[in-house]
């Protein structure tokens, strides 16, 4: 199970089946074109988290019972932002899938914070 952190909270994820995979599949697209698309800026980071946790509300539908995207976004903070980037990682290694493209991986891309 891939695990989201965010602040003192954790969320428990079922690797996702097909089902839950076309479902998400959209979203998948957008992390990765976020993530591909990186200029250090502030936008390009955030732009990819709505997106995951929508991927993980998917996901929670059969676990810890429904969460929006918008309930779990208003959990997470800056500190989060390495985890929530390691949850999309497991997410899509458990479902046997790679971020796409890039050389660095999604929890790196988490760890690269732009500086304000």
């Amino acid at each position: 199970m891939a695990i989201l952190k965010l602040g003192d909270q954790s969320f428990s994820v079922a690797p996702f089946h097909l089902g839950k995979l076309e479902q998400a599949a959209d979203l998948i697209d957008m992390v990765n074109t976020s993530l591909a698309s990186r200029d250090g800026s502030w936008k390009a980071l955030t732009a990819s988290y709505r997106p995951i946790m929508a991927i993980a509300s998917i996901g929670l539908s059969d676990t810890d019972g429904p969460k929006t995207a918008d309930e779990l976004l208003g959990l997470a903070n800056l500190k989060d932002a390495e985890a929530i980037f390691l949850f999309f990682t497991e997410v899509l290694a458990e479902a046997g899938l790679q971020p796409a493209g890039e050389s660095v991986t999604v929890a790196e891309a988490g760890s690269a914070l732009p500086s304000s």
